[in-house]
């Protein structure tokens, strides 16, 4: 039980009080918006195919890694990549027609990184009455709804890779294989699109223990793997296969690790920073005025500046604009970084005249780069009623038809209609008093537990 006086403490905190009121009264007023009512989704997984044909050339997992901070005494073993002959389910050609790729006849013919694809930034940390927490609607509806970039932090909990909020202490959502899993079953029901996974390693530890939820989940066997991939060289974005070559081979899960990637030994799994740059992280601006190049740091026009990104420079790399609200403020002398939801519908609105608005942002930067960004990293992307998959539909010169989140419209309305906000659970009066004072307490009691780690010390608390 956390002592009083550490609450206090909490509470004396200027900047804290005010975002804490904030988030409050945010609460309060969205509570009395959906009249006090709550939904949590419940997505049912759709059973994979099978097949009984087999092929040969699949990477396989033999043995064990010793993950940091294991006891020094405990035999290990390393890690090895063999052949094997393997169930072909997901890389043989697909007899079928090809009509669409991602719900767009107009983008078979497109190379991927010619394409604008919306990314959850922050896709599995779905958590009610959490502030760490990045989406309202679990992955499943989100790529029903359209995404078509996840991206999550990992952390290594008790050997096991989670997805973790910064912290494990602060929000964990269970295994990486776990939420894998539960994604490839949906692209097993959905054969026409391609996906984009960008895995952040929280903890830089070797990609060799990334392989293990990999392959348990069925993942491995779609994954793409280019040409060049055992030199980890630059694809230049206009050099990628063509979404329905990438369908038809049934490689349509492209797979970005940001650090630590090694293409030599896993070529499968694709070093974010050698193919894509990034607008500014952690971006805290509402007016996100900046599309410059963030990272990798030394990028020039035509090269790497000798960083070991690839060898490329910024023209001829995908970008991904880093659209995700975050406040800041400080606890106990640490900076704390967490979403901004209050302002959730102006930063995802796709109207270029709103200030800070994904649209304007998304022009800005074309303007200045002369070519839309292939990933828009939003958080709470279904707040906007589809706004953010408007703005991505003008940058591939589409017509957005598909309407946003209609499947999971399910909360009734006073007038017996059906309204959503957000899928997150609603609630109001009371339990949002309750839930202001459990985020305090919770808070205050991972600050003084420690809250530290790799990530923490290199990027604070914000993700």
């Amino acid at each position: 039980m956390l002592a009083p006086r550490l609450l206090l403490q909490l509470l004396a905190s200027t900047s804290a009080i005010y975002y804490i009121l904030l988030l409050f009264v945010a609460v309060v007023v969205d509570a009395n918006e959906n009249g006090g009512n709550y939904v949590i989704p419940t997505p049912t997984p759709t059973p994979s195919s099978s097949s009984s044909s087999s092929r040969t050339g699949l990477l396989i997992l033999t043995g064990t890694v010793k993950p940091p901070g294991t006891n020094p005494t405990k035999p290990t073993t390393t890690m090895s990549l063999t052949t094997a002959t393997t169930p072909a389910t997901s890389t043989s050609l697909l007899p079928i027609p090809i009509r669409e790729c991602n719900g767009y006849a107009e983008l078979c013919g497109r190379g991927y990184g010619n394409v604008t694809y919306v990314g959850t930034h922050g896709s599995p940390f779905v958590r009610e009455r959490n502030i760490a927490a990045n989406q309202g609607l679990e992955v499943e509806e989100q790529l029903e709804d359209g995404v078509r970039m996840l991206q999550g932090q990992t952390r290594l909990l008790n050997d096991t890779l989670h997805f973790c909020h910064s912290s494990c202490d602060l929000l964990n959502t269970g295994t990486v294989e776990d939420y894998l899993t539960r994604v490839v079953t949906w692209l097993h029901a959905n054969p026409h699109e391609i996906l984009t996974i960008l895995l952040t390693n929280g903890d830089w530890v070797d990609p060799a223990l990334f392989l293990p939820p990999i392959t348990s989940s069925g993942l491995l066997p779609l994954l793409y793997t280019p040409p060049t991939s055992p030199t980890g060289a630059t694809i230049p974005y206009t050099q990628w296969p063509t979404l329905e070559s990438l369908i038809k081979a049934n490689t349509r899960v492209i797979l970005f690790l940001d650090y630590k990637g090694d293409q030599s030994r896993f070529p499968m799994m694709l070093r974010e920073f050698n193919h894509i740059w990034e607008t500014k992280y952690s971006p805290t601006d509402p007016g996100f005025a900046d599309c410059g190049v963030d990272r990798p740091p030394g990028l020039s026009e035509s090269g790497d500046g000798g960083g070991g990104w690839g060898g490329g420079g910024w023209k001829e790399r995908m970008y991904a604009v880093n659209h995700n609200l975050n406040v800041g403020f400080e606890v106990f002398g640490q900076e704390v970084m967490i979403p901004d939801k209050v302002n959730a519908r102006k930063t995802n609105s796709g109207d270029v005249k709103v200030k800070g608005s994904l649209g304007g942002h998304v022009k800005r930067c074309v303007e200045q780069w002369g070519r839309p960004p292939s990933f828009l990293l939003v958080d709470f992307y279904d707040v906007g009623d589809g706004s953010v998959f408007e703005v991505a539909a003008r940058a591939n010169g589409v017509r957005y038809r598909r309407g946003c989140c209609s499947k999971k419209k399910d909360i009734e309305d006073g007038g017996g209609g059906k309204h959503k906000s957000t899928g997150l659970r609603r609630f109001g009066g009371a339990n949002a008093a309750v839930a202001w004072v459990w985020t305090a307490v919770f808070l205050a009691g991972w600050v003084v537990g420690g809250g530290t780690g790799p990530a923490v010390e290199r990027w604070g608390w914000g993700l």
